[in-house]
């Protein structure tokens, strides 16, 4: 009998936004703005800790995994551009004819949608990990009741007295029977 894997995300997923820029001379000044606006400004590599503003060139995305949400930061609107962005899967476009506070509100909104989609991923995780658990000990209850002709409360009594006498999950030791009586 195998345990089914559910695939999941890394436990901990990177923190901020990235701003696309469809033109890398706008960076140093896009930085200098947001440096102002008292943003955690990063070009170099992600470190998953911190809530930082990713300036990134559109053309390098494809080679570094970037976190998500994106901004777009254009230096107009065209239908190119709108593209791009909806390729790019970004909550929105920004150009520099928006003024700073609508800036500062638009990346604030990014970055609690970011940190939102962050603690979303970290609960999903959880929760698959929790069935998949639930999962394997079901199945070795059964396999415990077939084995030894017992009723469930008997199999998971067993399965529950050998965790506690190991120190160790429910799932841990369900997943032990299933490979040991395979």
């Amino acid at each position: 009998m195998r345990v089914e894997e559910v695939k999941t995300k890394p436990e901990k997923s990177v923190k901020g936004i990235a701003v696309l820029l469809s033109n890398a001379t706008l960076a140093n000044h896009l930085s200098d703005i947001l440096v102002r606006l008292e943003y955690h400004v990063c070009r170099g590599p992600i470190d998953r800790d911190i809530n930082h503003v990713y300036v990134v060139d559109t053309k390098s995305l494809p080679r570094v995994p970037w976190p998500s949400p994106r901004v777009l930061f254009a230096s107009s609107l065209s239908p190119a551009i709108i593209e791009l962005c909806v390729r790019m899967q970004c909550l929105g476009i920004i150009v520099p004819s928006q003024g700073v506070l609508e800036l500062k509100a638009t990346f604030d909104i990014a970055l609690m949608i970011a940190n939102n989609q962050c603690a979303l991923e970290t609960a999903n995780s959880r929760l698959l990990r929790k069935l998949r658990e639930r999962k394997t000990i079901e199945m070795a209850k059964e396999m415990l009741k077939k084995r030894y002709l017992i009723d469930e409360e008997r199999a998971y009594h067993m399965i529950r007295r050998e965790a506690m006498n190991s120190r160790r999950t429910l799932g841990e030791v369900a997943e032990e029977f299933l490979l040991k009586h395979e």
